[in-house]
């Protein structure tokens, strides 16, 4: 945001925003500038901020939609044909424009419920990923200017709004996610087969880490790495193995990559989702999780005995309620929605 003419911006703009944009006054407002004839905006006046939504009487401008939606940019350079990467751009940016206008309508539910968040809860959270990453309180304001906060008064009032949102949802969905008994009973029977077998896999991978610290363009520069490895796999004039010890930034590259066998809910849920769906000898698309890019080469499949029955059951219920989470979100914010009075401007 432009901070030099705050004094002058016009900023009523009452409880139905019809306008597209923020206009800010230039001083002195005499010569036609090129602003004003790119615009249509009146002499003297310069496009301050376009609005993209709207939510009763707030509103979500350009700026923040950007400023949100940057570290997604790094996948675009991934499509390498121009349509295609249009597309792709409009289709993410109009998902992140969602997402804000979730995110308002949620706090707007938290005000109705009272919720709070208190210095201390934000301060405890601080202290956690300080304590999580070993950061110092000057490395904490690094990583917190590269995720793109002016300083740390902005980085709290953004935990505040997330932590706000998740109370909200867990008190309003927490009775839609929690499989019943007997929606647990017939998982287990159809994903288990009869509830007496589970599947194994063994897989490779190609590890790209993204560090704690990083910054939009860190984040595309990693992301655009993977993709070049993963055509090199697809290339195939090296082996997975071979690329693995060559790249993958963790301890299995002196192994090529083998992670070994595993079950469900022994890897993250990311990893885990792509890596089961995959045939033998598959090599999956780059996979995003909290630890960075992984490419993933499924080695073997296999059936076994369960030797622990609620090992089983906890893991089952854990990825219903991850699904049944996205289900009763969607359908909470469509019931929003219809709420409150909601535009959306191309």
């Amino acid at each position: 945001m432009i901070a030099d003419h705050t004094a002058s911006c016009l900023t009523s703009l009452g409880t139905r925003v019809s306008v597209l944009v923020f206009v800010c006054l230039l001083l002195p407002p005499a010569a036609k500038t090129k602003d004003t004839k790119d615009t249509g905006l009146p002499t003297g006046y310069r496009l301050y901020d376009r609005v993209r939504a709207t939510v009763d009487d707030q509103v979500i401008t350009q700026y923040e939609l950007h400023r949100q939606f940057e570290p997604l940019m790094g996948a675009a350079y991934e499509i390498l044909d121009p349509a295609e990467r249009k597309k792709w751009l409009h289709e993410r940016r109009m998902q992140v424009l969602d997402q804000l206008i979730d995110t308002e309508l949620i706090l707007r539910e938290a005000k109705k419920l009272d919720l709070e968040v208190s210095p201390a809860d934000i301060a405890n959270y601080l202290n956690r990923l300080k304590a999580d990453n070993s950061w110092t309180e000057e490395q904490l304001l690094d990583f917190v200017k590269r995720n793109g906060f002016r300083d740390m008064a902005g980085y709290h009032r953004h935990v505040e709004k997330e932590m706000l949102k998740a109370r909200t949802v867990g008190y309003r969905l927490a009775s839609r996610v929690r499989p019943s008994k007997e929606e647990l009973d017939r998982a287990f029977k159809r994903n288990y087969y009869g509830g007496e077998y589970e599947d194994q896999i063994r897989a490779q991978h190609i590890f790209i880490r993204v560090p704690p610290l990083v910054s939009g363009r860190q984040l595309q520069a990693l992301s655009k790495r993977a993709q070049e490895i993963r055509r090199l796999v697809l290339a195939e004039t090296k082996s997975f193995a071979e690329l693995a010890s060559g790249f993958t930034d963790d301890k299995n590259g002196a192994q090529g990559g083998d992670l070994g066998y595993f079950r469900h809910c022994e890897m993250t849920p990311e990893f885990e989702k792509e890596a089961f769906k995959l045939k033998v000898g598959e090599i999956s698309e780059v996979v995003r999780t909290s630890l960075g890019f992984h490419i993933i080469r499924v080695v073997d499949r296999r059936k076994i005995k369960i030797d622990n029955k609620q090992r089983v059951l906890r893991c089952l219920q854990m990825n219903l309620e991850m699904d049944n989470q996205v289900k009763a979100y969607q359908g909470y914010t469509k019931e929003l929605r219809l709420q409150h009075h909601v535009l959306v401007f191309p």
